[in-house]
This record gives structure tokens, sequence and C-alpha cells, in this order.
């Protein structure tokens, strides 16, 4: 009995001395291994450390790794990343509780994590979470004293993983920003991405929710926030939860949802500001999108080299990212705005945020006061986003023109550029019109967005360029369009309307008609007897005592040539009426308002063109209007004045509305049941002339001065058009103004309101 337990315990020793001298040869390889890959690098290793040494010599300074430091997921009140790492199971559960919570946060290794803790690392891949490299290897902030040996400690680091774990490592975690050597380095052992972070917590100290609490208090939100696994720490899951419900606590949105909650809905949203309503002479320039800061110089350049104020607009990452860029961009006078960091977003809570934080990072970084002007940096703001800036009380700009396209990324022609977004001849910038420009888009040089801009100004533009707070804080001459009616004159506001006519229209018409020389017939004037229109003016004139000649303009036209026509008449003191052809004005209200501003009357033309008459077998015989014709121009009629009476209805010269209820005929002609439909309008004049210059069809200035002098004499009336193809008549003005300032009989060149009544 003896025997056979002697010799089973024998067999037991030996079999147990065995599996431990097993064990022990499996720990030393494992050793060995780790070790070699530490401390002896393989070949591949050598030749992946050759090959990085190779590029970093060779990589320009436009191809080296990206800096971050601001929370790249704005939907989080911090972003977190981790360094120090942990043993397998408690790895684990620290895994267990982040993807609980919808994180999937890095963790930064050191050379000696990553080929140490292989089990830990795999744990953490499996779950989502990945891996970066800490500092140059042992956590240390990067410096440029050593690069190259910066690239074989980052080399070793990366290739482990990838060797260990098949991931490549592109994101390098610094607690400062690298100098553009070791930005060079990452680059060239593959790392695009560097995360800079000024706040640390150490699990350990996150002893309870108060303690985790007091540790965020000093952190902004929006910050990356490093968070360490000291190994000795008996229980960081703990000091994890604490952390995460500390916060949660600290959830910025928590006030912009109350916000939001509490708008009124049944207020109209505003309308997302696409021109500054404004008779100043300017246009706003707007930019948005850091990141090149080459591109940045040159449009710099191009706006100082025209004198010319922009409006930038930055979200809250690039106003901590790009710092010198915003300085740089201030220090030339131009203005900031802010923008969300995600233009496409369809969480108005989140937009608001974003736009709060942008704010938040311009008051505190450049000490700049608000208000501040807020637009999408690319795109049309979504409802999304009106209703964030509407509850934040940021004013929303957009925009009319944008000549940066998808799809443009390789142009690489600003004369091509320009005449695809706005063709030669079609028109000129607006009065406050808001032209976009998306940077840090082109690819094929710096220079062409500068270039671009230096076009438009140059080639599309005849006003400066203003930034948006300038031209909109100029309060004498913006308004608000369209205008609300408490500020509409109120013998302007509703002075047209359908069913003023009570008497025949021969007992209003021979007192309040300006005919024309050609308009004396039947033929002309179908609908009344020939004993009628011996009763109207064929003449065109208003006879006065003070050599009054009263300028006109009829239809519409752009910019450059109604602000050439403005120009004239104010280097020559002369006040003019201006009959309005409205149809288009809606698309350039402030160029009508420029008009009035300037201290001239204006008047309808009516809506579409619409004559007074039926078109006859030929040019010299017209018909009287058909009843559904008679009711399609009364309903012009109407419209044409309330066109204008919501731009201008408001402006007052001497005390005189600016706003006329006069209307001058389509071709001058005219039926009874035209003229009766103008009447039952409320308009209370129908103005044609003593002289039609005809100046759209004019072959040269000089003709259509002497044209103009032959039509010249006390009260005259000359007929002029505004339109773009009357292309002689502002020169030609402008000579006829002088001659005549030069001559003998010094006439007088009013408007119609101050000799003809309004009522």
């Amino acid at each position: 009995m003896n025997k056979l337990v002697l010799r089973q315990l024998r067999s037991t020793i030996l079999l147990l001395l065995a599996l431990a001298l097993i064990l022990s040869l499996a720990f030393y390889q494992r050793w060995l291994n780790s070790f070699e890959v530490v401390s002896k690098p393989t070949s591949a290793t050598q030749e992946d450390i050759s090959q990085a040494l190779i590029r970093y010599k060779s990589l320009p300074d436009s191809e080296i790794a990206q800096v971050r430091s601001a929370a790249s997921d704005p939907s989080r009140p911090y972003e977190m990343v981790f360094s120090g790492m942990p043993g397998a199971e408690t790895a684990g559960e620290l895994v267990q509780l982040l993807t609980q919570q919808g994180l999937r946060p890095t963790f930064y290794l050191t050379l000696s994590e990553a080929a140490n803790t292989a089990e830990s690392i795999a744990l953490l891949l499996e779950n989502g979470c990945p891996v970066g490299i800490w500092g140059n290897g042992s956590g240390s902030v990067l410096n440029e004293a050593d690069p190259e040996g910066l690239v074989e400690q980052l080399c070793r680091t990366a290739v482990i993983i990838r060797a260990r774990h098949g991931m490549a490592c592109d994101s390098l975690l610094a607690t400062a920003l690298p100098d553009t050597e070791c930005l060079r380095a990452a680059a060239a052992v593959g790392i695009g991405n560097v995360l800079i972070t000024q706040h640390q917590i150490d699990l350990s100290e996150c002893l309870s929710l108060e303690a985790a609490a007091a540790l965020l208090e000093d952190i902004p939100l929006g910050s990356v926030v490093q968070v360490h696994i000291n190994r000795k720490d008996t229980d960081p899951v703990a000091g994890l939860t604490y952390l995460l419900h500390a916060m949660e606590a600290a959830d910025p949105y928590t006030p912009y949802r109350a916000v939001l909650a509490g708008m009124d809905e049944t207020q109209e949203l505003p309308v997302p500001m696409q021109r500054v309503h404004t008779s100043e002479k300017a246009v706003c320039l707007t930019f948005s999108g850091l990141g090149n800061r080459s591109e940045l110089t040159h449009v710099l350049e191009a706006l100082a080299a025209q004198r010319a104020q922009a409006t930038f607009f930055v979200d809250y990452q690039e106003a901590s990212q790009y710092k010198k860029e915003v300085r740089r961009i201030l220090a030339a006078g131009h203005e900031i705005g802010i923008k969300p960091v995600d233009d496409l977003a369809e969480d108005e809570t989140l937009l608001l945020y974003q736009l709060a934080m942008a704010e938040q990072a311009l008051q505190e970084i450049y000490q700049l006061e608000g208000p501040f002007l807020a637009r999408c940096g690319t795109g049309r703001p979504s409802q999304a986003m009106i209703r964030a800036a509407a509850a934040g009380g940021y004013t929303l700009i957009s925009n009319i023109l944008s000549p940066v396209l998808a799809g443009d990324e390789r142009a690489a022609d600003a004369a091509a550029i320009l005449n695809k977004t706005l063709p030669e001849g079609r028109r000129v910038l607006q009065r406050g019109e808001i032209l976009h420009f998306r940077m840090n888009f082109y690819q094929t040089s710096d220079r062409l967005l500068g270039d671009l801009v230096t076009a438009f100004l140059t080639q599309r533009s005849i006003y400066p360029a203003k930034a948006l707070a300038t031209v909109m804080g100029n309060e004498a001459l913006c308004y608000t369009y369209p205008l609300p009616k408490n500020e509409i004159l109120p013998s302007v506001r509703g002075r047209v309307h359908q069913g003023q006519l009570t008497r025949d229209v021969m007992e209003i018409l021979p007192s309040h008609y300006i005919g024309a020389i050609w308009v004396n017939s039947e033929r002309t004037l179908p609908g009344f007897t020939r004993e009628e229109i011996t009763l109207l003016d064929t003449t065109g004139l208003i006879p006065n005592d003070e050599n009054m000649v009263f300028l006109t303009f009829d239809d519409w036209g752009s910019d450059a040539t109604l602000t050439r026509l403005l120009e004239v008449l104010a280097r020559h003191n002369a006040k003019a009426t201006f009959f309005v052809y409205t149809e288009n004005v809606a698309n350039n209200p402030n160029l009508l308002r420029a008009i009035a501003m300037e201290g001239h009357a204006v008047a309808s033309h009516s809506h579409s063109h619409i004559p007074l008459f039926r078109p006859g077998e030929n040019e010299q015989a017209f018909l009287s209007l058909l009843p559904h014709q008679v009711t399609e121009l009364k309903a012009d009629l109407v419209a044409s004045y309330k066109t204008m009476e919501e731009i201008i209805g408001d402006i007052s010269i001497d005390g005189t509305p600016a706003l006329a209820p006069y209307f001058r005929p389509p071709t001058l002609a005219m039926s009874r049941a035209g003229v009766e439909a103008v009447y039952d309008a409320g308009y209370t004049w129908i103005i044609s002339g003593s002289c039609s210059t005809n100046d759209y069809i004019a072959t040269s200035t000089e003709a259509l001065v002497a044209d103009m002098l032959a039509g010249t004499q006390s009260g005259a009336v000359l007929v002029m058009h505004m339109m773009d193809s009357s292309i002689y008549t502002a020169d030609a003005l402008d000579a006829y103004l002088t001659q005549l300032e030069a001559g003998e009989t010094q006439y007088r060149f009013v408007s119609l309101t101050e000799v003809l009544d309004i009522d």
C-alpha cells in the first residue's frame, strides 16, 4: 500500500515538474519575443523605418499631418480619449461601460504598451475602439530636438500594432502643438492626424461624482479630454463611471433645447438674408472654410488691392484651430461671423449649440463682441438651421450668387468661372448683394480664389465691397423689405385698389391727363368720340412760369444703367420722375429704393407692360380692350403699385410721398376701357409727354442730345428710358444738361410731383 502511494506521488511530482518546465519555457519565449520587438527591430521594422526616413526628408509642408484640438463630435459635451493601458480584464470592463454609453473612444499607446498589452488592445479593437500613438513613445510633449529619432519611435509603435493587430495607426496624441518637423515626421510614418489635448484627468482622482464634476469645472465644453488610466488604480471602472455621470450632467444641449421649446410657433420665421436691403452703393462678399493658409494670403491680398472689406464665417473648431488665420483676417479690417460645424445637420438643437459655441470662441479667444451674423458654410440653410438661428437671435445670412460650385474642384481659370457664374453683359452685382466664396476648395492653385475675387470686383461690380455689419449698420440707408404696413405713409398705404371710379371718365381725364402729340385721334384713342378727344391735351406740355423741364424715364434696368443715370442727375442737381415697369423690380428692390432716396419721384408704367388698348390690323389703328383684358389690366395696375409700395412707401420728399399715383401708358396710346381701368384703380394722373426721344434706338450720343435739345422748352416732358439697351442715354443726358447750364435760358429740372397734385 505504501509503495503504491509513493509511486503515485513520484509520478505526480514528475508531472508537475514537467508542466512547470513547459510553462517556464513559454513565458521565457514570450518575454524574449517582446524584448526583441522593442529592443531589436526585425528586418521588416528596420525597412519600414528606413522608408519612413526617406519620406520624412521629401515631404512638403502641404502634406504634413493635420492638427485638431477641438472635439469632433459636437453632440457630446466632451470628447474623451484614453492613455494608459490596463490589463485585459479591466480593459474589458471599461470597454463594456463605454459602449453602453454609445462611446468608442481612441486609446493612445506608448511603444511599451503596444508591445506588452496585446490582449487588451485586441479587446479594444474588437469592440470598435481604435488605438493611436501617445506622444513620442513615452507620453512626453513632442519637440524638434530629434525628428529622425521621432520617426523611428513612431514607426516602431505603428509596426507593432499593424503586425499584431492588422491595424494602421492614423492618429497621434500630444499635449502641445507640435512643430512642423514633428508633423512631417508623423506624416512620414503614415499618421495623418495629430490630436492636441490640454486637459487631462486621472481616473484615480475620480473618487466620487462630486470629485469628477470638480475636475470638469475648468474644462470648456467641446474640449478633448485625455483620461489617463493608472495601472496602480484599484478601481478604474468606478472612476470612469463617476466621470461619465459628471459629463452627462454637463450636457450643453439642455439650455438650447429649452430655448427652442420656448419659441412662438405661430410667429413667422425670418427669411435668410440674400442681400442687405439698403440703397447704399455697396456689395458684400462672404467667405467660409479656413484651412489653406496660402489661399487665405492671396484672398486677403486681392481684397486689399481693391480696398474691399469682407465677412469671414468660422465655426468653433476653426476659431480654436486657426487662431493665426483669424487674427490675420481681423488685422486686415475684415469681419468675423459664425457658422455651424455641420452645415447639413437636421438637428436644430445641435446647430444652435454649434452657433453658440462659435460665438463663445470668438468672445473668449479674440475678445469680439456680438451680435454675430450667422450662415451655413456651404449651401442654402435648412429649415432646422433657420429655426436654430431664429432661436439664438442670430441674423441668418445666405447669398444670391456663389461662384464656387461642386464639380469645379479642378478648375484653373478664374475668367471661365466668372463667365460661368455671371456671364458678361448679363448684369453687374446689385446694391447690397451678398456674394459667397467657399474657401479651401480649389485643388489646382492657391491663387485661383483670390483671382476670382479680383475678377468679380473689377469686372462685375460698380460698387465697393464692404463688410456686412458695416452696410447693415448704416441705418439711414437700410430698410425692411417688404415694408411693414405701419411704416408705409398713410397717404400711400393701399392707395391703389380696384373700384374707385364713381363718375364718368371724361369728368377726370381732361384735367388729369398729359397727352402726346401723336395720340390725337379715334385710331389712337379707341372708345372716345371725336368731340371728347378735342377736350384732351395733345401737347404733352405742363405750363409753368419757371422754365421747368420734366425729365422722365420709363421701364426698368440694371444697376450699371440706373446708377449711371442717378449719378448724372445728382451731378447736375436735377430731379426726375421714373415710370417703372415693375415685373422684375422684386429681383432688385434696392435699386428702386435708391431712386426714391435720391429725391426722385416714382410712378407706374404697369406691372407687365400691358397696353391700354388692343392692337388692330395695322400699327396705326388700335381697338378697345375686351372684358377679360380689362380684368387682367386692373389686376396688373394694382400689382404694379403694391410692388413699389412695399419698397418705397415710407419715403417722402419735402413732405410729398416719393411714390406718386401717376401712370404712364405703355406705348402712350390708350382706349377708353383702359383709361377707365387706370382711374378705377385710383391713379390720379395719366402722363405721356411732349418729346419721345426714342433713346433705346439712338445711334449716337450726339444724335440723342440733338433730339433732346429740339424738344426742350418750358413745360416739356421728355420721355426717355432706363433700359440697359438705352446705351447712350446717360452720356447724352450729361452732355444735354451741361450744355443747357451754359446757355442763356436757365431751366429747372424738377419731378412731376412738384407741379401735379397727388390726390
